[in-house]
């Protein structure tokens, strides 16, 4: 049965799905479409979010901005999803500084109000338990921080979507697009869409001669473990290097590796033992290693997201790039560029793909 859409979006992972969210949102027709793999970036992604982040122990990129929008827009999809479920967690951070230089950048920074707003608990009153942890060089708690459980908060956007008639499991190919002179185009023969469509494919959006293979995004490996632990609290993120976060489940997820585009894929022994060292600096909670995954990120030249128009044929869209930090930045993404689409309003220089052309 043939189907008219306004957009075709390429990719349910998180920015797929929260550009989904942004145009049905806004009364527009959409059909989503994803191969359904396993091991993707955003279903093995960690999903935390901090204010403070780095080896510089730097504000993150324009947190203050969007923060706000992040917590709000996952509240909204939890609500249109019968708001029985939260998939985003507030937490708040405790990172152990890994040695005297990353101490001594919080000093200098944490004189800075916007900064110390996001401090809940300096230094001297952090507190923790020493038979569980073990910093070298002590630690800061760091407010308003938390983490998105992506695997599943994509599967109930995916269902939401299957109900609204604007899911497909299929491979798009680009030999399977037919373009007519006027706006619309057809895809497989039977879905005509009429104003665009959107890349949300992962570093793959370089692959295969699409129209934004010009993007400089390389793959990048990252593995996780999934850990059992009766010692590791609940309410905290912990991170020294590598981090642990809890899950609503009980269990514990830890990471996370960064690796080339040249490693293999799926989850290494080397891997596991790089991650287990990391927490070994820190941690003395007694724990089981119960799941490993791996997945390559989408990691675009300069660390910054990409979205906008094609610059000669602005039928053609793409949201990518999203990174480590996708799960604070993707929510204001989306809307920028839903508002780009819909409205004609500005993409942000500094996200701009346009920055990349020729």
């Amino acid at each position: 049965m043939s189907q008219e859409v306004d957009f075709l979006i390429l990719g349910q992972g998180l920015a797929g799905s929260l550009m989904a969210w942004e145009l049905i949102a806004r009364g527009q027709r959409v059909r989503v479409v994803d191969r359904e793999e396993e091991a993707t970036s955003s279903k093995v992604a960690g999903g935390l979010v901090s204010p403070i982040s780095g080896g510089q122990l730097a504000l993150t990129w324009r947190v203050d901005e969007w923060l706000p929008v992040a917590v709000q827009r996952y509240r909204d999809i939890e609500a249109a999803m019968g708001g029985a479920v939260r998939f985003y967690h507030e937490v708040p951070v405790v990172r152990f500084f890994r040695d005297e230089k990353e101490r001594g950048q919080y000093e200098k920074r944490c004189v800075d109000q916007a900064y110390a707003r996001y401090v809940s608990a300096a230094p001297d009153e952090l507190s923790y338990e020493p038979a569980i942890f073990a910093p070298s060089h002590g630690g800061v708690e760091i407010a308003q921080g938390g983490f998105l459980e992506v695997r599943e908060f994509l599967a109930a956007v995916r269902a939401w979507l299957v109900e609204k008639d604007a899911y497909q499991v299929a491979e798009f190919r680009e030999s399977g697009l037919e373009k007519e002179e006027s706006a619309g185009m057809r895809w497989a023969g039977d879905v005509t869409i009429a104003k665009g469509i959107i890349y949300c494919q992962g570093w793959e959006v370089c692959q295969g001669g699409g129209p934004f293979s010009w993007v400089p995004i390389t793959p990048n490996k990252g593995e996780l473990l999934t850990l059992e632990s009766k010692d590791l609290p609940v309410d905290r993120i912990y991170n020294g290097g590598m981090w642990v976060s809890p899950r609503s489940d009980g269990r514990f997820r830890a990471g996370a590796t960064y690796g080339r585009d040249t490693d293999p894929p799926g989850p290494t022994e080397a891997g596991r033992e790089q991650i287990e060292a990391g927490l070994r600096r820190w941690c003395r909670a007694s724990y089981q290693v119960c799941g490993k995954e791996a997945a390559f990120r989408p990691v675009v030249r300069g660390r910054k997201p990409v979205l906008g128009t094609h610059p000669e044929d602005p039928r053609f869209a793409i949201l990518n790039g999203l990174g480590s930090k996708g799960v604070l930045y993707g929510p204001a993404l989306a809307a920028m560029l839903a508002d780009h689409l819909l409205r004609g309003e500005a993409i942000d220089p500094e996200v701009d793909v346009r920055r990349f052309w020729k």
